[in-house]
């Protein structure tokens, strides 16, 4: 199962001619499920359409901002039983959409939750609360039905910010786990010229986290790495570097047979 996550950019830098080789890239890259952010909708103009055609279901943010974007997901899947959480603070629609994803390596669904706070540097405050109000549904439903989860998103902020931390305290950092203490910036004012406000320098802002739930399988994360970390037939992407991982179920060891036969069968009872 392949996932990426991805900050769209909504309409901003000229979106018609971003639109062709992004939408290239995402059939080379092939992705399984899609984490959209500041992804466009406004009964004009559905970016997550026209980008992954006919071979996806979407679900989106029904809260979105006055530009028309929000969160999408996206899967090759069925995708069932949405939660949404409107974590908004003023016009920006901060939130959380969470949805079931059928996917053929087992039968309890996948959980998969795109997370967007609030953006200003200055909230962090905020977006720790917004952060904790995720998780409070998610220990509640993770606790009930046993899912494996993934939890992805453009978050704001760095990996030991204190948003960050909340999520690194139960879920699993796919990049740091595959990449060990590599910076991984996915928001680069040093390279991407769609950034005109470089203060904060570069930063990894965006994530994917894991989680193996006790009835779902665990996951086995075998790739993560950002993508559009260069133009694509000489357009800049977004203003964000994208980040996919490559998850496996992880499958139970297997017992040989001469370690079978050597079990007294009445311990085996």
């Amino acid at each position: 199962m392949r996932i990426l996550t991805l900050n769209l950019y909504a309409r901003h830098a000229d979106w018609p001619r971003r639109r062709r080789p992004l939408a290239a890239a995402l059939r080379s890259i092939a992705p399984d499920i899609v984490l959209f952010q500041e992804c466009v909708a406004d009964g004009r103009t559905d970016q997550a359409a026209e980008l992954l055609g006919t071979n996806f279901q979407i679900l989106r943010q029904s809260r979105r901002a006055p530009d028309g974007g929000g969160l999408a997901v996206a899967s090759r899947w069925r995708l069932s039983a949405p939660v949404e959480f409107d974590l908004r603070a003023g016009d920006f629609p901060a939130g959380s959409l969470a949805v079931d994803v059928q996917w053929p390596d087992s039968d309890v669904p996948l959980l998969v939750v795109n997370h967007k706070p609030s953006w200003r540097s200055e909230e962090e405050d905020l977006r720790r609360a917004q952060t904790a109000a995720l998780l409070r549904y998610l220990d509640t439903a993770l606790a009930v039905t046993g899912q494996s989860a993934v939890i992805g998103g453009d978050l704001d902020a760095e990996p030991d910010a204190p948003s960050v931390r909340l999520l690194r305290n139960r879920f699993r950092d796919l990049w740091r786990e595959h990449n060990g203490d590599h910076p991984g910036p996915t928001f680069a004012p040093s390279l991407d010229p769609l950034i005109h406000d470089g203060r904060l320098g570069d930063r990894r802002i965006d994530y994917l986290f894991a989680h193996d739930g006790p009835n779902g399988p665990a996951l086995e994360v075998r790739l993560c790495e950002r993508v559009f970390t260069a133009p694509v037939d000489d357009v800049w992407i977004s203003d964000h570097f994208g980040l996919i991982a490559d998850l496996a179920a992880a499958r139970p060891a297997a017992v040989d047979a001469a370690t079978l036969d050597g079990l007294d069968s009445t311990a085996a009872l």
